[in-house]
């Protein structure tokens, strides 16, 4: 029985990253592991063998969850019968019941690990041979969705079964941040075990492999919560410094340029473009940052209203309105999912809203534990090695719980109860200073190699990576650019992507015009296009005369007080390259970007990918609501140029609502676009279905044909089914997630017909 219960418990460590959002009984959502379903099987057994278990001896700290979940359940009642106060109810109080149990049974097998005949360095070494496992799965996902077929195994927090950035085998990119933190310094404790030589350098790797990943989440919180950690770890050991911090120079640079490198050629780019967006968000405080950090302090404003009980856990987003109301917020459309409002997006403030400074405190119980031990022995000196290392880890981790909310993470609170056993028993005597004098030359040698690499990866990145030096308009400022005539030879198109919004709705923004200059220097406007309100890429195409001597791109906002005109980039098209004339390729040098420049070595990025996984042609059983089936969908071109849809759906329950399909497609030229829909870069193709739906037979399929009134351009197309009568909308959601309104279809081309 212990065998197979020491089994179990490894089987738990093993699959803890491995997560999807499962919905049970069509009410209860849950971010579930695999490792739960262990952990039900590892219950059973200790039940059966029940006699042999005792809470004093094996649970000491039970008591702590204990009266957590009796204040769970006080707070949510107390809730329930205050009509201030909205509450989920008592299913509400359930599901959050059930999360605390499974933190919880973590923190106890995380505690009682060490007592089923595990050493502290086999524990650590599971987890470091599975994080090699979700970093290499998390790195064949990225780069197949970026080549269009992406890898779906499981479903993610924001509802879909693939993403843009790196996730592994967790469901959130912030989740994946704070797994990778925790690894990088869990396999810093493994290599300061007694290993194998194989194995030290494997935990080397893994030291350069997931900082990289890291990166590749795009995560903000992660990437300071880490970045905040490495700064922790090395005041910590500056009275340490020795030869071997000359191999951290070479590898941060190799572990900067190999993320770009690996980013321009096979994302397109796009990693370095939302990770540069999201850090002027924080810097000019604006898009997401605002809205997580009025979220925050939404949070802390609601918990010192209700300073002892807290509005109930789970309660926070049905409550927050009134609050971000409070701070001067009308429009709440951003601090929403779906028709839901957000959390709090933060670990502390989101608990003393709905708990309370006692739920907080209750909830902080085992972690207030564990730093009284670590206090208590710190003058033990085989301690010393591993404090150096908590200390840092729990930094990072605290920074992360700042802007996320981790406190449903299960290996967090595993990892609670592995240290303060560890701390108890004095186990991390296995942790020891492997520095060796000896080892100068080596290190040395290996210097040297490192920054080869990191020169060679170097090259390579710099000629690839590149950001837009975007321009902005007030409403009395010209912009030009000249675009070089030495590349029109045949019909050629201007391509510019455009942020417009004019302060009154009477007024164009701006004008933007393709200019002309003939022989004799007198101008020629031979494309003139305005704009209102607009948000994404415009394209021109033009043939110059034999008469034009320059061709000028020109941006003149309207001259209207409040305009605000941003061009993102510029540039002109290229075969299946972007040629920008904004771009600057930062990690070059001036005397570096003349030699690539002249030997034609410098790398555009492409003109469109699909990235999305496009459903055209395939048999398909995709459940739209629990009433249709999508089979099939699929195109064909008309007789008069023209592009006909086919959906194949199935009904398989009676609908008393004849629902909209909703059809929208994004082009690639927003001139394509209507005037009242480019502020929306979309076009909208909504549509009535005929037979109408409320009228279709259970165990039927219906074929519905649509022909789409465009004849030119790139679009990407999306589809769902919706229905607004009065002040209600009624909506079909893929797979019954209310995160997931419509799906995307794929995408069809006039310009490669």
């Amino acid at each position: 029985m212990d065998k197979l219960k020491s089994n179990l418990l490894k089987l738990c460590i093993i699959l803890i990253p491995f997560m999807s959002v499962i919905t049970y009984f069509n009410i209860i959502e849950f971010n579930t592991s695999l490792a739960d379903f262990i952990l039900l099987f590892y219950i059973f057994v200790t039940f059966i063998d029940l006699k042999n278990f005792s809470l004093k001896r094996d649970f000491p700290q039970f008591w702590i969850f204990l009266i957590l979940i009796l204040w769970m359940i006080i707070s949510n009642i107390l809730s329930l019968h205050n009509p201030n106060i909205n509450s989920n109810g008592p299913l509400g109080i359930l599901n959050e019941g059930i999360k605390i149990g499974i933190s919880s049974i973590y923190f106890y097998i995380g505690y009682h690990t060490l007592k089923e005949d595990n050493t502290f360095k086999s524990i650590l070494k599971i987890w470091v041979n599975t994080c090699i496992i979700v970093c290499v799965i998390g790195l064949i996902a990225v780069i197949t969705y970026y080549q269009g077929s992406p890898l779906e195994f499981h479903t993610l927090v924001s509802g879909s079964r693939s993403t843009d950035v790196f996730v592994g085998t967790l469901t959130d990119p912030n989740l994946t941040a704070l797994y990778l933190t925790i690894s990088f310094y869990i396999t810093l404790m493994w290599i300061k075990t007694e290993l194998k030589i194989y194995e030290r350098y494997v935990g080397i790797l893994m030291l350069i492999l997931i900082p990289l990943c890291l990166l590749l989440t795009v995560s903000r919180g992660g990437i300071i919560g880490f970045g905040s950690s490495i700064i922790v770890y090395s005041i910590l050991h500056l009275r340490n410094i020795n030869k071997k911090l000359l191999v951290v120079i070479p590898l941060v640079g190799i572990l900067f340029f190999a993320w770009t490198d690996i980013d321009s050629t096979y994302l397109n780019g796009s990693l370095l473009a939302r990770f540069t967006e999201k850090m002027e968000q924080v810097s000019e405080q604006t898009g997401e940052f605002t809205t997580r950090k009025n979220l925050a302090i939404s949070a802390l404003k609601m918990g010192k209203d209700h300073f002892i009980t807290g509005v109930g856990r789970g309660n926070y987003p049905l409550n927050s309105a009134r609050y971000l109301n409070e701070l001067g917020i009308d429009d709440l459309s951003p601090y929403k999912t779906g028709e839901s409002m957000k959390i709090p997006h933060n670990t502390l403030a989101g608990i003393f809203a709905e708990l309370g400074i006692v739920g907080l405190l209750l909830y902080l119980g085992v972690f207030i534990l564990l730093v009284i031990k670590v206090w208590k022995n710190r003058h033990l000196k085989e301690h010393e090695a591993f404090m150096y290392i908590l200390i840092p880890l729990s930094i990072g981790v605290l920074v992360e719980s700042l802007p996320l909310n981790i406190e449903n993470f299960r290996g967090l609170w595993f990892l609670a109860g592995l240290f303060l056993v560890v701390e108890e028993k004095k186990a991390y005597e296995i942790i020891k200073n492997t520095v060796e004098a000896k080892e100068s030359k080596k290190i040395i040698v290996t210097t040297l190699v490192l920054f080869l690499l990191m020169g060679v990866i170097y090259v390579d990145a710099a000629r690839k990576t590149y950001v837009f030096n975007s321009i902005e308009l007030s409403s009395n400022d010209i912009f030009e650019v000249a675009i070089p005539m030495d590349k029109f030879k045949e019909i050629s198109r201007i391509y510019y992507d455009i942020q417009t919004d004019s302060s009154d709705i009477e007024y164009k923004s701006v004008s933007i015009q393709i200019v002309a200059i003939q022989q004799d220097d007198t101008e020629k406007v031979i494309q003139e296009y305005s704009y209102w309100k607009a948000r994404g890429e415009g394209q021109v195409s033009i043939d110059p005369s034999n008469n034009t001597s320059q061709i000028l791109f020109r941006a003149k906002p309207t001259g209207l007080e409040g305009t605000k005109v941003i061009l993102n980039d510029i540039g002109y098209l290229k075969g299946d390259k972007k040629k920008s004339l904004v771009k600057d390729y930062f990690l070059c040098p001036n005397w570096l970007y003349e030699i690539f420049d002249k030997n034609d070595w410098l790398v555009d990025r492409e003109v469109a990918r699909t990235f999305n996984e496009e459903l055209w042609g395939k048999q398909l059983n995709i459940n739209i609501g629990d009433s249709i089936i999508l089979k099939k969908v699929d195109y064909e071109e008309t007789e008069d140029s023209k592009i006909k849809l086919n959906f194949v759906f199935k009904c398989v329950k009676p609908m008393n609502i004849d629902y909209i399909l909703w059809l929208h497609g994004k082009p690639n030229n927003i001139n394509l676009l209507s005037e009242n829909r480019i502020q929306y870069g979309s076009a909208n193709f909504d549509h009535l279905l005929t037979p109408g739906t409320s009228t279709w037979e259970v165990g039927k399929e219906y074929i519905h044909e649509y022909i789409l009134p465009i004849n030119q351009g790139m679009w990407d197309l999306n589809f769902g089914f919706w229905k607004e009568e009065g002040e209600h909308v009624y909506r079909l959601y893929v797979d019954n997630n209310e995160k997931r309104s419509g799906l995307y279809i794929g995408q069809v081309s006039f310009d490669r017909k």
